[in-house]
């Protein structure tokens, strides 16, 4: 991918996440949502457009986000090269 194409997939796929959690959040205060005004979120279509388009938000930059998240997979043996067995500190020696 070219560099604007990566911005535009880091910057722009979270915007576009936030816009539509807002329309849902909107959607289902309008249809779903309290209407004796007892939860302060659905009952308020401004309000509960706001939390869902933030957590579409957080959660879309989450996973646009390259290089973070969940660590890949361990490479077989590289834990044995950080620790041979016998020394202080290996996994197979008790610590006190």
């Amino acid at each position: 991918m070219s560099r604007n194409t990566e911005k535009l997939a880091r910057r722009g796929i979270p915007l576009l996440a936030a816009l539509a959690g807002a329309g849902v959040g909107a959607a289902y205060s309008l249809t779903i949502g309290c209407i004796t005004g007892g939860c302060p979120i659905t009952s308020n279509p401004w309000l509960s457009a706001g939390v869902g388009g933030l957590l579409a938000f957080i959660l879309a930059n989450g996973f646009a986000r390259e290089g973070h998240g969940a660590p890949g997979p361990v490479e077989q043996g590289a834990e044995e090269e950080a620790s041979p067995g016998g020394e202080p500190g290996s996994r197979n020696e008790p610590r006190c």
